[in-house]
């Protein structure tokens, strides 16, 4: 444009200001790919941390129930056998006396409990609903799974169930805890099995 002297007259001051322009903004670098890397393995992390704690109180949980008594592993084998056992349900082994508190949680499901008895022994087994609308059925086998006793109700007016039996010899001896009316009630028990 040359100095202030050879400037076109639109120049002169006052008629057309001049536009002073602003330097062009430095955009910010980009995020490293470290930076980048960071925060990928710290979500990674706490998204790993959340799985394993959720798997841990789930486990503490089936572990930690005592309502479920038939969850826990036992040292014991399995007994099944032919008959009208039926074949679906493990029965696990206790000790006498016993008093086991357990829940039919679903329709339709079935617990199996095992026992050793010795001839001449009276057993006093009850199911007493302890929670929820269960209308429960108790059912003794001996060998090789013959149902040997059931009971469904004690009374008309009492839906628990009772059983009161002499073992013939000593053997062992297993108790299926089931709902009546095809399974429909559901809820929590306690089985009693006390030895006179």
């Amino acid at each position: 444009m040359g100095t202030p002297d050879e400037r076109p007259a639109e120049y002169a001051e006052g008629a057309i200001p001049l536009i002073e322009q602003e330097p062009a903004a430095i955009p910010a670098p980009p995020p490293s790919r470290l930076r980048h890397w960071k925060r990928n393995a710290l979500l990674i992390g706490v998204i790993g941390a959340l799985l394993v704690l959720a798997i841990v109180l789930a486990y503490d949980a089936w572990i930690d129930d005592p309502a479920d008594e038939t969850a826990r592993p036992t040292s014991e084998p399995e007994f099944i056998r032919g008959g009208d056992w039926p074949t679906d349900v493990v029965a696990v082994s206790h000790t006498l006396p016993a008093m086991i508190k357990n829940e039919l949680r679903v329709s339709g499901e079935r617990h199996g409990y095992q026992f050793q008895g010795k001839a001449g022994q009276a057993w006093i087994i009850s199911v007493e609903v302890t929670e929820g609308n269960l209308d429960p059925v108790a059912s003794l086998y001996g060998e090789p799974g013959v149902e040997l006793g059931r009971n469904d109700d004690r009374t008309a007016e009492d839906f628990n169930s009772e059983l009161v039996f002499t073992v013939p010899q000593d053997g062992t001896y297993r108790l299926l805890v089931e709902s009546s009316q095809g399974g429909n009630t559901t809820g929590s028990y306690l089985l009693t099995v006390w030895v006179e």
